[in-house]
This record gives structure tokens, sequence and C-alpha cells, in this order.
């Protein structure tokens, strides 16, 4: 029996709204949390309410039903990537924008590279290698090197969007590139020496770049047409429960931090505003490759949505 594609039922605008009801939610409990519950200095929940388990389930009950109703839904429609990104100057902008921002995380890698190197204490009888991944020299220069290619990529992806015609399916090799960027992060995050399940921060991190990941690959493969019709699902059923955890790890860091409340932001994890921008960016690409094509009036010729 065919399992994928098999619901009729599961329309795209049903998971696009536990998307928009998700988020709403999330941010809400999140901003509470940020304020109220969790300590600033160690990123532990110092008090714990039904507010903590309850975002949790709503977060985790979310990115399923997205990820399996994706799946099973029959109304997944055949993408066509190259004329979905012509003249698209929202997708551009949110692009171009997204480039600085991996520029600027690329300088801020090297930084942290060379600080962990600096504060670190080498042991003669264990491997230079093993000593500079464990305190995250190695990690953050592999981000830095994939961020400066991204943000290279991004920019090409960009002048494809606003270009009368667009050729972005020649760019295999690129395409790649974001994704050892959030590899590489994944990587930085899980050599940190705390608990990933206490500190909320790092788990969410964790999460999203695990979801951000599996969808770069999905998008490099639909846009450069290699195996698309595979990961044609994935797009939406990865894609928003990715958008979903960055904005709600990204948002309420940004909202406090442009209003004055920079005490109730976990030390060491401030916004980061590349997972920001890369969330606003699969929202815009998602909608972008889902949107219905326009259809001809047989009797004036006119196209119309």
């Amino acid at each position: 029996m065919k399992i994928k594609g098999s619901s009729k039922a599961i329309k795209p605008a049903h998971i696009g709204l536990a998307f928009i009801i998700s988020l709403v939610i999330c941010l809400i409990l999140r901003f509470y949390h940020s304020i109220k519950l969790i300590d600033a200095e160690t990123g532990f929940y110092s008090s714990k309410n039904f507010t903590v388990p309850l975002f949790y389930i709503v977060l985790a009950a979310a990115c399923l039903f997205m990820l399996i109703g994706a799946f099973l839904s029959a109304n997944n429609r055949k993408l066509e990537p190259e004329k979905a990104l012509t003249r698209n100057k929202p997708l551009g902008a949110v692009s171009i924008i997204l480039s600085v921002c991996f520029f600027t995380e690329s300088l801020q890698s090297v930084l942290t590279a060379l600080y962990s190197r600096a504060n670190s204490v080498y042991v003669t009888d264990v491997s230079y290698f093993a000593q500079s991944m464990k305190n995250g020299y190695i990690p953050n220069i592999l981000v830095s090197v994939f961020a400066v290619i991204s943000a290279a990529y991004f920019i090409i992806f960009a002048a494809n969007c606003l270009k009368k015609e667009c050729r972005i399916a020649s760019r295999k090799i690129f395409a790649l590139m974001p994704i050892g960027w959030a590899l590489m992060k994944l990587v930085s995050l899980f050599v940190k020496q705390i608990s990933f399940l206490r500190v909320s921060d790092l788990f969410l991190e964790i999460a999203a770049m695990i979801f951000t990941a599996i969808f770069l690959l999905s998008a490099a493969q639909c846009v450069s047409g290699v195996y698309s019709d595979v990961a044609q699902w994935r797009i939406t059923g990865v894609g928003l429960p990715a958008a979903l955890l960055l904005t709600v790890l990204n948002f309420p860091k940004l909202c406090l931090t442009l209003f004055g409340g920079d005490e109730h932001i976990v030390s060491g994890y401030p916004v980061n505003y590349s997972e920001f921008l890369l969330g606003i960016f699969i929202i815009v690409l998602v909608v972008s490759l889902n949107r219905k094509e326009e259809k001809s009036d047989p009797e004036t010729g006119s196209d119309e949505l």
C-alpha cells in the first residue's frame, strides 16, 4: 500500500494554519519563559509551571503534524523552482540580507574560535586535533568557512531571483554550502560541555539545526533538479518545522535586545541573525514554491491567479 501522498484530506492550507497557530502560541510562551522562568546566567529553568511542558508539547506536536502531514498529503503539486523564483523580489531581498548576516557570522565564528584556542590548556599526551575539536576551535573555523561560501551562494541566489530568467539550477555545488554550515553548527553545539537537555536554548538550537540541515538539502535538490520529486514533500514538511524552531528561538531574543531586555537573554546565547533571517527565508521560499500556477483565461488570453 502506498503511504506517501495517500491522503487527500490533508491540504497545504491545513499545514500552513498549524504553523501559524503553533508559532503564535510558542512565541507567547517563549517570551514568558525568557522573562519569568529561565535563569539568564545558566540557561536552566529557575522555576517551572504548566506552561513549560505545554510549550514543548505544542512545539513537538506542531512539528510532527507538519512533517507527517506533508508526507501523507496527496495535494503536493509538482514544483517548478526556476519559474517560481524568477522575478521573486521578496525572496531576492531576503536572500541579500541573509548573505550579509552569514558574512557577519563568519567573522564572529573566527573570533569565537580564536578565543576558545587562547583560553584552552592543551595536554601533551592528547592529540592536538582532538583537543581542538573538544574546545570548539576547529568546528568554529569550519562554521566560518562555510558561512562565507554560503553568503556567496545567497548573493547568487538573490541575483537569480531578481533576473528575468532564473538559472539557479546550474549552481549545484554552491547549493551544498549552506548544508555544510548547518552541519558544522551542529557539531559546534555538540562539543559544548553542558547539558543539552537542561539548557533550553541549546536544546532548541540543536533541534533547529537538524531540521534546517535536512531542509537545506531538500531545497538544494529541488532547486538543482537532483531527485527533486523525492525531496519535494520535505520542502514543506521539514522546512516549516525548521522555520518554527528558528523563529521561536531567536525572535524573542531580538525583541528583548531591541527593547532593552538584555538581562533576560541567556549568557552565551544572543540572538543569531543568520538563523533568524534563515527562518524568514524558509517561509518565503516555501510559500513561493507552493504558490498556485497562473491559469490562462481561454477567452481573453489573460492570466489570472
